[in-house]
């Protein structure tokens, strides 16, 4: 029997699948003020809840690493320039996750 832990766990992550969406995890990150520290942290949490969400669509999957690649190995933005265009990558990449899955849900049945 799992512990305590690893059931809050298990119920953090089928809610966190259940409720999150691209432009939920976008807003959640964008919705800071740029003069407040980018949570690159948050960010690749965000990132890696999506892309298990998400992973039988490869073209998701694709985008999203190609994100996490360019965030995983900063602890922090080298300066403000650095810090918004990776607000803005994350942006860019949030709404071509977003169109990717909304191409690929099935269309409803008349």
């Amino acid at each position: 029997m799992p512990g305590p832990t690893m059931a809050k766990v298990g119920a953090l992550s089928y809610s966190a699948c259940r409720l999150r969406s691209p432009n939920n995890a976008r807003e959640l990150i964008l919705q800071k003020p740029s003069k407040e520290p980018l949570d690159l942290v948050e960010m690749r949490r965000e990132i890696s809840v999506l892309r298990s969400c998400h992973s039988e669509n490869g073209r998701v999957t694709n985008l999203l690493n190609k994100l996490m690649i360019k965030v995983a190995h900063l602890m922090e933005p080298e300066n403000a320039a650095h810090a918004e265009q990776l607000r803005k990558a994350y942006e860019r990449t949030m709404a071509e996750v977003e169109r990717a899955v909304a191409h690929n849900e099935p269309k409803p049945s008349r």
